[in-house]
């Protein structure tokens, strides 16, 4: 098992919410006056973006700031040395993001940096290299570095001093209806990150799709430029983010291209008379596979969708189809509470237990091996199905539980794997041992692991000894260890 296999299970642990509080609406800015959240030489870009920006307040200077910034300069520089010719850059597995949309600066990224940035920096590992067009090609300017948009600026400040360079998120953005995104192009736009709404009720009214939080932490480096003030400059990052505007499907599901090992794709699929979406990750070669439903948490594809892909994409290459459907679609839904959540939970179910009876129609799919992972709410549903439809013959559940509702009905389970911290405040251990005492009672086969002070969400050891036991546990179940 590769590093980044293991990294690539705890970032989506990382970036589970909490709780579905987390869906408010972000602070554009950390900085108590706009003006200290602006570098020297900032112009009107950042006046017109200043509600979508959520950026780092500029710290004084310490001893020592200049020195560890000048290393990540210098190591930025003999980096890029190597991607001078960008087919270099793709060849090393950088993928150009938006590669149709015309932009002054062009982010080609490595998705794998980018998982491993969530964990730790490394100034050798960009997330990506920054090109300018020229003519049929490429010239290559600086790089980006990213962090998860968990991290604190204490957190940043370490990686990069707070005196010296700013870090920055895009914060709630209205995207307009389809048929509209035009408007956003035009002076005093309503939408997008020029846009004059910042918030999710004025986005709906407005007949919008409201983000809250695109990608994570992200700061630019120049380090071929000749000034402090050029080399980590704010401007030119706002200039590119204005400038590609206008495409409105960042927020949405793309279908990635195929990377030689696996297959990926979208499509859709009928529960009741609603049209659900779904991502599909598939092995290349012919033949039958175990199939895997992946269910996402309360957060929804918006928090952490990027990285639900590379585990998808990981358990496609162990061998496995794996469909992420888009279960909030049934109920317009992009996020859960507590309201909605007993509202819903019946119609997410059946949108579920409708992508399984699709998945097992696929000529590729072994109706007899079809396994649900589940994260937070996405294991509640996970087992609630597990519980009345014996099509499914495994589960394996992240810090969630059974509702009472299904515990008190069920008579058989399939085989489950328990991953629970003790010190989970969203979803209290106690669901875990309600559930294992409910496996033990129905004598169905279990397996369980409660990490000592992990919250609601996975960090560090935790993280890569749970990734170890899905894989396992997946690898007993459905292949029968083979």
């Amino acid at each position: 098992m590769t590093r980044f296999h293991l990294i690539a299970i705890l970032l989506i642990l990382l970036t589970m919410p909490a709780n579905p509080a987390q869906s408010q609406d972000r602070k554009a800015t950390n900085a108590s006056k706009p003006e200290e959240a602006m570098m020297p030489g900032h112009g009107h870009h950042h006046d017109e973006m200043a509600a979508h920006m959520k950026m780092t307040v500029l710290r004084p200077k310490r001893a020592g700031d200049e020195d560890r910034a000048a290393a990540t300069v210098k190591a930025a520089r003999q980096v890029l040395e190597r991607y001078q010719d960008y087919k270099t850059a793709l060849a090393d597995g950088f993928q150009i993001f938006l590669p149709n949309v015309p932009q002054p600066m062009y982010h080609f990224t490595n998705y794998r940096y980018a998982l491993e940035a969530e964990l730790r920096f490394n100034a050798d590992r960009p997330t990506s290299l920054l090109y300018e067009k020229q003519g049929n090609g490429y010239k290559l300017i600086g790089a980006m570095y990213t962090a998860s948009a968990s991290l604190a600026e204490a957190e940043l400040d370490r990686r990069i001093p707070l005196s010296i360079a700013q870090w920055h998120e895009h914060v709630n953005i209205c995207f307009p209806p389809d048929g509209r995104r035009a408007e956003a192009l035009k002076a005093n736009p309503q939408f997008g990150l020029r846009g004059s709404i910042a918030n999710r009720s004025d986005c709906e009214k407005a007949g919008g799709t409201f983000r809250p939080l695109l990608f994570g932490w992200m700061v630019h480096v120049y380090p071929f430029e000749d000034s402090t003030e050029k080399i980590w400059s704010l401007e030119r990052q706002m200039q590119n983010a204005a400038a590609i505007d206008s495409d409105f499907n960042i927020g949405k599901p793309q279908t990635p291209a195929s990377d030689g090992k696996v297959k990926q794709a979208t499509g859709s699929y009928k529960s009741e008379a609603k049209e659900i979406s779904y991502e599909l990750f598939e092995p290349v070669g012919a033949g039958k596979y175990p199939a895997i439903v992946m269910l996402y948490g309360s957060g929804g594809m918006e928090v952490g969708g990027a990285l639900f892909r590379e585990v998808a994409k990981l358990l496609a290459q162990k061998g496995y189809v794996v469909y992420l459907p888009h279960y909030f679609e049934k109920t317009g839904t992009e996020r859960a509470s507590m309201e909605n959540y007993v509202k819903y939970f019946a119609p997410w179910m059946r949108a579920v237990e409708d992508m399984i009876g699709f998945a097992k129609n696929q000529t590729n799919v072994d109706v007899k091996r079809i396994g649900l992972i589940g994260f937070s709410l996405g294991a509640y549903l996970s087992l609630s199905i597990a519980s009345v439809d014996n099509q499914v013959k495994t589960v394996v559940e992240y810090f969630g539980g059974l509702p009472d509702f299904f515990s008190k009905q069920v008579q058989t389970m399939p085989p489950v794997l328990i991953l629970h911290g003790d010190a989970d405040k969203a979803v209290p251990v106690a669901e875990a041992h309600k559930l294992e005492a409910l496996l033990k009672e129905k004598k169905s086969p279990y397996e369980i692991k409660i990490y000592e002070g992990q919250g609601h969400g996975f960090t560090g050891l935790a993280a890569v000894d749970a990734l170890q036991r899905t894989l396992g546990f997946f690898e007993k179940q459905l292949k029968g260890g083979q």
